[in-house]
């Protein structure tokens, strides 16, 4: 690991280190002829192996074409180079979170489901983009929460263009994004339409695709019914294991979630409409003089007030004033604080549902959890079902030969 303060090449001045795993590192650091922050991917031990070394020239093939794309989705790669066994690649430093970071700090609340589609959208562009490279499409593999960006404009980026793949046999695959079919070395770019559909799963429910082995998540109306039945369809299209079954293209991908924001965006329009016809019928209401029967009341003992000043109707008043109150008379009132917060019940409404959220996820999370033990003491059952036999005929066979040794 590089220490802060470290230069290397020269111009490149490590700044502090951001991860670090057995293929290489990630560094912050700072471009000292161009003055301006920057990214270093540090791929270890790259000659450690013929055979690792023998991917070299694919890897600095891709590179060179990676950093020819010119896309605002895209980190734009600036130079590479290898210092003895290792190798490192210099890419812009772009400001903003990853949506890993970004849903650990929302606590796992998911996002709106405009917000959802709107970065959908986004995603699927970038990827299509990717795809529709010749003469070879450029296939990420590895996306998932990590490698994309928020960045600060509202827009997103990757970071990572599945560069482990051309250097390593285990491509760093995040469990649960994953598509199936990329653990038996079958890659496509159906594989990203499979990561992308359970991207929006993820931000769609906060429950990670990653809690189980076998892909048997929850259906995503369950954990969040908040969420459209056309964008359910959408995610348990592109989430299916057999690659076939999916969207072809990521353009059909893109397509349907247009489709499903002018869907949504109307049905939100129509829910403005009918609130606003409930706010005029409500100040129209509020506006009406109604007078009630303590109001009354008080108007007459105010007339009374003043018949007494000028020595009228003393008869009429003691009457009147001595007057018992019947239990059984109804009573109106009006219960209005003026000092309340009128947000405080939008809040408590909120914390309510987030609250209900919550129990939903944690039922899921335990529901998936509990059948994957199941599963897993099945095949422990199974196993010794089998194994016992053999043990058995094993001490049988060696107590045979000890007899026979020792006679």
């Amino acid at each position: 690991m590089l220490a802060p303060g470290k230069i290397i090449d020269v111009r490149y001045e490590i700044i502090k280190n951001v991860e670090e795993d057995h293929h290489g590192a990630v560094y912050f650091a700072y471009h000292k002829n161009l003055k301006k922050q920057i990214i270093i991917k540090e791929i270890k031990d790259l000659s450690s192996s013929p055979e690792e070394r023998n991917k070299t020239p694919l890897l600095i093939e891709k590179i060179r074409t990676f950093a020819k794309f010119d896309h605002p989705s895209i980190v734009k790669i600036l130079d590479f180079f290898n210092i003895e066994e290792n190798f490192y690649i210099i890419m812009d430093y772009i400001k903003g979170q990853s949506l890993e970071n970004i849903m650990k700090f929302r606590n796992s609340e998911p996002f709106e489901e405009k917000e959802i589609i709107k970065y959908s959208i986004q995603l699927c562009k970038v990827l299509w983009f990717l795809h529709n490279q010749r003469p070879v499409p450029v296939i990420m593999g590895n996306l998932n929460p990590k490698n994309i960006i928020f960045c600060n404009d509202e827009n997103i980026s990757l970071v990572s263009l599945g560069i482990n793949r051309y250097i390593n046999e285990n491509p760093g695959e995040k469990k649960g994004f994953t598509a199936p079919e990329i653990y038996r070395k079958q890659i496509s770019p159906l594989s990203d339409i499979f990561s992308l559909g359970n991207i929006i799963y993820y931000i769609s429910t906060g429950l990670n695709p990653a809690i189980s082995q076998n892909y048997d998540i929850p259906p995503l109306r369950s954990i969040n019914p908040a969420i459209s039945r056309t964008l359910e369809q959408i995610v348990k299209k592109s989430t299916e294991l057999e690659p076939a079954a999916r969207y072809l293209k990521m353009k059909e991908m893109k397509d349907a979630l247009e489709a499903c924001l002018r869907s949504s965006e109307k049905v939100l329009l129509k829910n403005e409409s009918a609130q606003i016809g409930k706010s005029v019928d409500e100040d129209i209401f509020k506006s009406s003089t109604i007078i009630t029967p303590e109001d009354f009341k008080k108007n007459l003992h105010q007339a009374l007030e003043v018949c007494l000043k000028t020595g009228k109707a003393e008869r009429e008043n003691s009457v009147i004033t001595t007057a018992v109150k019947d239990d059984e008379e109804p009573t109106y009132e009006i219960n209005k604080n003026l000092d309340e917060d009128p947000f405080e019940k939008i809040s408590i409404e909120r914390a309510r549902k987030t609250k209900e959220l919550k129990e939903k996820q944690k039922a899921a999370y335990e529901k998936v959890e509990k059948s994957y033990k199941e599963k897993e003491r099945a095949e422990k059952k199974k196993f010794f079902k089998f194994i016992a036999p053999v043990l058995t005929i094993i001490i049988i066979l060696l107590t045979l030969i000890i007899y026979f040794i020792t006679r």
